[in-house]
């Protein structure tokens, strides 16, 4: 999947982060949103399953949340 903003693909971003940090990793990108004109940020977060070939994925419109804070969350 494309960012709408860069046009960048920010999933293979996402699995090369997540692959470095087993633990998890975060990217931003901007995708659509119903009522809304523009693209909205939306924050995707990804960690390795322990002992499985698996991953797990889950992302949230947040235009507040820093990744910084998030990767500090994400680690307690």
């Amino acid at each position: 999947m494309k960012c709408h903003q860069t046009g960048k693909l920010y999933v293979l971003s996402l699995c090369d982060d997540a692959a470095a940090h087993p633990a998890g990793a975060w990217v931003q990108h901007w995708q659509p949103r119903p009522g809304f004109d523009k693209p909205q940020r939306k924050v995707s977060f990804m960690m390795q399953v322990p002992k499985s070939p698996y991953q797990v994925v889950s992302d949230i419109f947040d235009d507040a949340t820093s990744l910084e804070e998030l990767n500090r969350i994400s680690r307690r």
